[in-house]
């Protein structure tokens, strides 16, 4: 009888550390299978291959987030993850790369006067 009572509390503990995993980390399968959906998404619209960071959970929303790099230009991090609305995914590739272009531009724009910058 004492074992038995033992082994309900055991189970008891595992089955509430499980639900507390669960409701703060998000479901493990979904963490695997959206770094993968992720990293196709990237590559399928982009034609280049990607490097996808570290996947975080977010708990209000329910929904994933990471960081993804291009290997050819390991210096441009940007966003890709779920839309909190709709769960769809959502990445700003573009509008990063055209921010840094931006950026280059207006470096020159400063080196030839310096009174725009």
């Amino acid at each position: 009888m004492k074992r038995m009572k033992k082994l309900y509390w055991s189970f008891s503990f595992i089955i509430i550390f499980c639900i507390i995993l669960f409701f703060f980390f998000g479901n493990p399968v979904n963490y695997y299978t959206l770094r993968g959906e992720f990293k196709k998404l990237l590559e399928e619209k982009h034609n280049q291959e990607f490097i996808v960071n570290r996947i975080s959970f977010d708990v209000m929303h329910r929904t994933y987030h990471s960081y993804a790099t291009p290997k050819s230009e390991p210096k441009l991090k940007f966003y890709i993850g779920q839309s909190n609305v709709t769960k769809e995914i959502i990445e700003d590739y573009d509008y990063i790369k055209k921010m840094r272009m931006n950026e280059k531009d207006r470096m020159r724009l400063c080196e030839i006067s310096p009174d725009y910058c």
